[in-house]
């Protein structure tokens, strides 16, 4: 909806580790360390996200029992880089070499949101 800017220090991102990876109907909720949260909206024509394996086969949000399996797949690991590709995606490069790519996927509604402290970032 509003999305992804470059000019966005994505740097308080880098170094945390996920820990917790909560689904719902209508949308997936990523904890990691140091109190950050991504809340990545489910309810979109457009896929919000794609998990590249460090393999390189790549899974795409839906409600399939393998794009889950992918997100918990990446628990316990550490994010090393993020970085905007704009105007519409955010990447996390993850030290075990998985890609997770979240997209601005709507033009009317809010794809996913990013808190931590002093910092809430909607796209």
């Amino acid at each position: 909806m509003y999305g992804v800017s470059k000019e966005q220090d994505w740097r308080f991102l880098e170094g945390r580790s996920l820990q917790q990876v909560c689904i719902g109907l209508y949308d997936v909720q990523l904890g990691f360390d140091g109190d950050v949260r991504i809340s990545v909206n489910l309810d979109s024509e457009i896929h919000p996200f794609v998990i590249q394996s460090p393999e390189g086969s790549e899974s795409v949000a839906n409600t399939s029992d393998a794009t889950y399996c992918a997100l918990i797949r990446l628990l316990g690991r550490t994010v090393t880089a993020a970085e905007a590709q704009e105007p519409d995606e955010l990447r996390l490069a993850f030290e075990n070499g998985a890609l997770l790519s979240l997209f601005d996927a709507s033009k009317n509604y809010e794809s996913f949101t990013i808190t931590a402290p002093g910092i809430t970032i909607v796209v």
